[in-house]
């Protein structure tokens, strides 16, 4: 994790933010952001290890292109700073809600099968947040055949992806991605599970 820099306020609130990385099993590295309260901001610092339970949140923002980006974050519940934390990096969530959008399926340059999709999470204070989500295979293939406002119950990660946007007049710009990767879904009123 790199130290917490300022980020927003909201009122007398003031937010920090920092990028927490976690390893795949494939060596790729995922970053995703924290929001924590400026009363704590001090008890972190780069290269620790740290365990987090939250809730994901998501944002449209202005990203470091100047351009309106959907921002997607954790809101910690628990942090765990055990300095005899040793367990390797274990990225994990599940998100109950309701499809928003959906994309047709479509396949990888490798071949895969893959759907792209947002589901609603609502939160306790009515408001909600739209996840962006990423299915592969056989729940890629179950999940395109849902609609908006179906229910749907998800296990996975969330990670971070570069892309490369290609534009008409040829030019091309990297672009990261933030999603959440399903590995297990559950439509309970379609009666799949996966």
């Amino acid at each position: 994790m790199d130290n917490p820099k300022y980020s927003h306020s909201i009122g007398d609130c003031v937010i920090y933010a920092f990028p927490l990385a976690t390893r795949r099993l494939s060596g790729n590295v995922d970053q995703v952001l924290v929001h924590i309260h400026e009363e704590i901001k001090d008890q972190f610092y780069f290269g620790q290890k740290i365990s987090i339970s939250g809730e994901m949140r998501t944002y449209r923002g202005i990203g470091k292109d100047d351009k309106r980006h959907l921002f997607l974050y954790i809101i910690p519940y628990a942090i765990d700073v055990n300095s005899e934390f040793l367990g390797e990096d274990e990225d994990s969530g599940s998100i109950e809600g309701e499809i928003q959008w959906i994309m047709p399926l479509r396949k990888t340059p490798r071949g895969r099968t893959i759907v792209d999709f947002g589901l609603k999470s609502n939160r306790l204070s009515g408001r909600y947040d739209t996840i962006p989500c990423i299915a592969w295979e056989k729940n890629a293939n179950d999940i395109s055949l849902l609609k908006p406002g179906d229910k749907l119950k998800v296990r996975g990660r969330l990670q971070s992806r570069e892309y490369v946007k290609k534009f008409e007049n040829g030019e091309a710009e990297v672009r990261t991605a933030y999603e959440f990767s399903v590995f297990e879904a559950e439509g309970r009123e379609n009666g799949f599970n996966q």
